[in-house]
């Protein structure tokens, strides 16, 4: 039995290690200070919404006040047949837009990824930019600051920071926080490393000619998820060079789920692309977690009769303060501070648990997406 504790403490350890290596390399790289972009590079921002009434006015002021020249952006826009009024609302905000804005709308939903598909072959600007309806920033610069990235770091493909807005019950948004600040570590700390995994369709800029050349989202359409995640893994067969940008300026934020509901019906979806990830690193670093949440779900029961009944809840503890570290830094990062509060200690408890289920539904998911024709 001693074995198989230290061997179990050994894991949970290596784990919190590789956690804290991976916090250590989330710094953003440095710009090239020297270089200047000038107002050539064109940019076409997409969003697709499905009935976005309440939420389009945040994203419309968003824009509409970014200082990027409006003579070089674009904004595309599809209503997906929402059955409230979302067309009408869009048509309302574009009057006071000061760029371009090309308006879609399908009679009957298609998905986000065929609408960013259907929107990008339709574009001929440099870089396209994917927003989400609820995506929003304060800062007028996130535009220029989020080409100015990609161009002085001569990026083909730029993944996006995003934070969550509070909104759902507190249990909840320290729940969702909690998942969100350990993939972001993990997420910009792989992109340092040259080996990107993980990003976010809703902050996501790519340029439009090797988005063509890779097929777009074509060859996996039919996946509920993976605007974001399978572009990428395109995007880096191809040889393209991609970065994280960290960036105050350039990070967005958006509504996280209001209810436990809601909530699981969007990990339901992401888990249902995992399967079609085919990156290694992706899986090694997945089962690394899922097995770790093993290890410390099974401890107690495997020695709770042993002479280590007194510690069968350290590599647990151990655990959960790593992670609460990890989620009190990246709270301080994105300038939002609690008061102390046991809530997310209350959760890292049974986040283990949480880790396991997930899992095994990446793996047993069936969900897909209904698309529209001739795809």
């Amino acid at each position: 039995m001693t074995f198989w504790y230290v061997w179990a403490l050994m894991v949970v350890l290596c784990y919190c290690i590789f956690l804290l290596y991976c916090l250590a390399h989330t710094n953003a790289m440095p710009l090239i200070k020297s270089k200047r972009i000038s107002d050539g590079p064109h940019l076409a921002v997409l969003v697709s919404v499905y009935n976005g009434e309440k939420v389009l006015g945040p994203m419309f002021e968003f824009l509409r006040h970014q200082n990027y020249p409006p003579e070089c952006w674009t904004l595309f826009i599809t209503d997906d047949g929402s059955s409230d009024d979302t067309f009408n609302c869009i048509l309302k905000l574009k009057a006071k837009m000061p760029c371009s804005v090309v308006v879609f709308q399908n009679l009957k939903p298609a998905g986000k990824k065929y609408n960013i598909q259907f929107m990008a072959e339709r574009v001929t600007s440099k870089w396209i930019l994917t927003l989400d309806s609820d995506g929003f920033s304060k800062n007028n610069k996130f535009l220029k600051s989020r080409v100015h990235y990609a161009e002085t770091q001569n990026l083909d493909f730029s993944a996006g920071a995003i934070t969550y807005t509070s909104g759902a019950s507190r249990l909840l948004f320290h729940f969702q926080s909690i998942e969100h600040a350990v993939l972001h570590v993990l997420t910009h700390s792989a992109f340092n490393f040259k080996k990107p995994y993980l990003c976010s369709g809703a902050n996501l800029l790519y340029k439009t000619d090797i988005f063509q050349k890779v097929g777009g989202l074509r060859s996996h359409m039919q996946i509920s998820s993976g605007d974001d995640v399978l572009l990428l893994n395109a995007f880096k067969k191809y040889g393209a060079k991609m970065g994280f940008d960290a960036q105050e300026a350039s990070q967005i934020q958006v509504l996280a789920p209001h209810t436990w509901r809601q909530f699981w019906k969007q990990k339901i979806r992401w888990a249902s692309k995992s399967k079609y990830n085919s990156n290694l690193y992706n899986l090694l670093i997945a089962s690394t977690v899922w097995m770790t949440s093993l290890i410390v779900l099974i401890l107690p029961y495997m020695l709770w009769n042993s002479e280590h009944r007194q510690m069968v809840f350290l590599p647990l503890l151990i655990k959960m303060a790593i992670e609460f570290v990890i989620y009190r830094i990246y709270l301080y990062k994105q300038n939002i501070h609690y008061t102390f509060s046991l809530t997310p200690f209350l959760v890292l408890a049974i986040y283990p648990l949480y880790v396991l289920i997930i899992g095994f539904v990446s793996m047993l998911s069936p969900v897909t997406q209904k698309v529209g024709p001739g795809w």
